[in-house]
């Protein structure tokens, strides 16, 4: 059985248990789904901000544009990360290029906020970004 039908059918502990196995061999859609677990902590799963922030991290790089805005989401938040917000910036901002309007709005409300350092740290992660992924 699949990890979406166990999860319809509220066996919340197997949808996470088959997820689990498939986010480690880099399926974005099983990292995505077994983040939501581990944030919405549905009964018979912990919550773990840092293990759904891990997981979103590994989509976003895959490029999930989802998975970007939630990232961002959580560096501008603290959630299961430091607030930092040159990351949640980035993060914002690899979503927004995508069209994400979700992602752009969240874009403009963390910008105000950044230092020159901040700048200058999106400015060194884009720069990284493109040499891993060249369009």
């Amino acid at each position: 059985m699949d990890g979406l039908r166990a999860y319809d059918d509220g066996r919340y502990a197997e949808a996470a248990a088959v997820w689990e196995r498939l986010a480690k061999a880099g399926e974005i859609d099983a990292q995505t789904a077994l983040a939501g677990l581990c944030i919405s902590a549905p009964p018979g799963i912990a919550y773990s901000p840092r293990k759904a922030a891990s997981l979103y991290r590994q989509a976003a790089e895959q490029n999930d544009h989802t998975s970007q805005m939630n990232l961002g989401d959580f560096y501008a938040r603290g959630v299961g990360v430091s607030i930092d917000w040159a990351k949640a910036t980035f993060w914002h901002g690899r979503a927004a290029n995508k069209d994400y309007d979700w992602a752009a709005e969240r874009l403009r409300r963390v910008e105000p906020k950044l230092t020159i350092a901040d700048r200058a740290a999106v400015a060194r992660l884009t720069a990284e970004w493109r040499v891993i992924h060249p369009q």
